[in-house]
């Protein structure tokens, strides 16, 4: 009788920073979690990846057989966006909308006051690479003048003359039909077959031109960064790994293989801070705090995002860098400091922190091979707040001070830190979005078109799962539409109801867009206004086994003893603090500040005049002391 052939077991999760890439492995029969970090490679990020990935199989004492698959989180395609500069990328619009990125919209961002004060950004395509090409479409998608096929030739034959190798297609009216862009695709390929290709029809078929001519050009720049990037990994993973499942977070909280990143159209802002965020959520929601604040510090730059009733808000505005980006992704703000942030001070004599980083390398001036400028991580370890001896975990050691600050209720230290965004790559579902453009007027609603755009999308949602190995018993779908009185601009998104689309179906939701409406702007025009139905949009979900927040082992009564003491500055002077190890706090256990609780990969700082309590699942919960006029809670 033959052995049985044994399963893999390991899971493992993958979010690279600009510092330090953070791993996560999950037993999957015996559910251990573990942890490690390794210093970020910014010349070829792969290798970090691949170094820390062997770390932890021999932390958990496997081999690559052992591995069921991998899931990472990269900033590569946003950094390629943020840090440019960005070159040798075309645009072929429609005759007489060459101009479209240079008008572009008229609102000014927040600050200028007005826009006397506000110089429009560099367009992402200088005007000389933008072709036109003849031919029209309605906006009900219905041919006005054919395609010029030779003006198609013509941009084919100039962009490779040119050397450009990256080309978006944004043909006006083309989320009505296809037809023309994926002809210009056609010709491209015979003319010009080396050049990647984002169609606009793919990416976002959706009306209004310049978001959908930016997304698609954001989509059609990034794609050859992620190619290069995944084959980087693919060769450094080496047999053993290479052919194993490897799946790419996307911000919007979804999870996308391999194969989808270089093959589908959405490859933009691909992100680990996605995943920190929908951890954040879990480990709030299992601490019993369903509103909070998630703070994710990193050695370059700090993430925050808020979570209302245990989920983070999500958002189809959002933008990279100065490039607006209509895609799904969790609401996520970014600011330019981190641990490794560099003070300086500026002319005025003002001190100054970041943007600038000192990164992985050469690292804070405390680090071995350390730079010679002082970062945040440096100050921290002169005020005694965090150890000599381990690696520098920023939020922990800042974010009770912010929770004061802010006036919040409590502080949630989750177990590992450091590593909360690597371990949220395997507690997401996986998650793809499809939308289209159809407008419809309340009196001209046609249900039975309705139905079939949703029962198309919903099939493309459901197939693309699928294909990427997701039992068809674990898939679920999600309707949306983007709704708007007559007359207005833009629209509210709201959920639509499943089941036939029929006049209670059309009545709930337009009462669905009547309540949003009131909850989003303070008022309605309910009974008063008839609306207008402009996008159809379907999510489809890919639910996953996750590993569960599991709850500490039962300990004695007995009292942990102190790691150690050392001076620790606060509030003017440095006083002697206790140290604890986090690994030795019981379930219950309470201390009061000023302490410090260390641990692999991040240190905790407890301020005077505020608690700490260990929870169950061995989650930390700081809090303030009540002020006289609180009362005691």
């Amino acid at each position: 009788m033959s052995p049985a052939v044994q399963q893999p077991r390991l899971r493992i999760g993958i979010d690279t920073g600009g510092t330090f890439t953070d791993v996560v492995s999950v037993d999957s029969g015996s559910g251990a979690m573990r942890v490690t970090k390794v210093a970020s490679t910014p010349a070829n990020p792969a290798i970090g990846l691949v170094r820390g990935v062997r770390a932890i199989l021999e932390a958990a004492g496997g081999s690559p057989a052992d591995v069921a698959g991998l899931a990472h989180g990269t900033t590569v395609a946003t950094n390629a966006l943020l840090q440019g500069p960005i070159s040798g990328l075309g645009l072929i619009v429609t005759a007489g909308f060459r101009h479209l990125l240079e008008i572009a919209r008229q609102s000014v961002p927040v600050g200028y006051g007005n826009s006397y004060f506000w110089v429009k950004p560099e367009r992402i395509v200088p005007l000389h690479f933008v072709r036109e090409v003849g031919g029209r479409l309605n906006f009900r998608g219905e041919e006005i003048r054919p395609l010029d096929e030779a003006s198609v030739h013509a941009a084919a034959h100039f962009f490779r003359g040119q050397g450009v190798r990256a080309v978006g297609i944004c043909l006006i009216h083309s989320y009505a039909n296809p037809a023309h862009e994926r002809r210009v695709a056609d010709i491209f390929a015979q003319d010009h077959p080396d050049c990647t290709l984002s169609l606009s029809c793919a990416v976002l078929p959706e009306y209004r031109e310049y978001e959908r001519a930016v997304t698609t050009l954001v989509d059609a720049f990034v794609k050859p960064h992620m190619e290069r990037y995944l084959n980087r990994v693919h060769d450094e993973l080496g047999p053993g790994l290479q052919h194993k499942p490897f799946l790419v977070m996307q911000s919007s909280g979804g999870v996308a293989s391999a194969d989808q990143v270089l093959c589908k159209p959405i490859t933009t802002a691909l992100s680990g801070p996605a995943a920190g965020a929908l951890a954040s959520a879990v480990v709030a929601e299992v601490a019993g705090f369903p509103d909070v604040v998630a703070l994710d510090v990193g050695g370059t730059s700090t993430d925050l995002c808020l979570i209302e009733g245990g989920k983070p808000h999500v958002t189809n505005g959002g933008a990279v860098g100065a490039y607006p980006v209509r895609i799904p992704m969790i609401d996520i703000q970014t600011i330019g400091t981190g641990g490794g942030s560099i003070a300086w001070i500026s002319r005025e004599g003002h001190l100054k922190v970041g943007p600038r980083s000192a990164g992985a390398e050469p690292g804070p001036m405390c680090y071995p091979n350390g730079g010679a400028e002082p970062t945040i991580t440096d100050a921290n370890l002169v005020l005694g707040r965090i150890p000599p001896g381990l690696i520098g975990g920023a939020g922990p050691a800042q974010s009770p001070a912010v929770m004061d600050l802010l006036g919040m209720s409590a502080c949630i230290v989750p177990r590992d830190p450091g590593n909360l965004s690597a371990f949220g790559l395997l507690a997401v579902d996986w998650r793809t979005d499809r939308i289209v453009t159809k407008v419809m007027q309340e009196d001209a609603i046609d249900l039975a078109t309705v139905a079939s755009l949703y029962a198309d999308l919903e099939k493309d949602a459901v197939d693309s799962l699928v294909r990427d190995g997701i039992d068809v018993a674990r898939i679920r779908v999600a309707r949306e539409a983007d709704i708007r009185y007559a007359g207005q601009s833009m629209e509210v998104r709201v959920a639509a109801p499943a089941g036939p689309v029929d006049a209670a179906f059309l009545a709930a939701l337009i009462d669905a867009f009547h309540a949003a409406h009131l909850r989003t702007f303070g008022y309605n025009y309910a009974g008063e206004q008839k609306i207008e139905l402009v996008n159809f949009c379907v999510s489809g979900f890919g639910l996953i086994e996750r590993p569960d927040i599991p709850k500490l082992a039962a300990r004695g009564a007995s009292t942990p003893a102190r790691k150690s003491i050392r001076p620790v500055y606060f509030d003017g002077a440095f006083r002697d603090t206790p140290v604890y190890e986090r690994a030795a706090l019981p379930a219950g256990f309470r201390l009061e500040g000023p302490a410090v609780v260390e641990e692999f990969g991040s240190t905790t700082v407890v301020f005077p005049a505020q608690h700490l309590e260990v929870d169950p699942h061995g989650i930390l919960i700081v809090r303030s002391a009540p002020t006289k006029s609180e009362g005691v809670r």
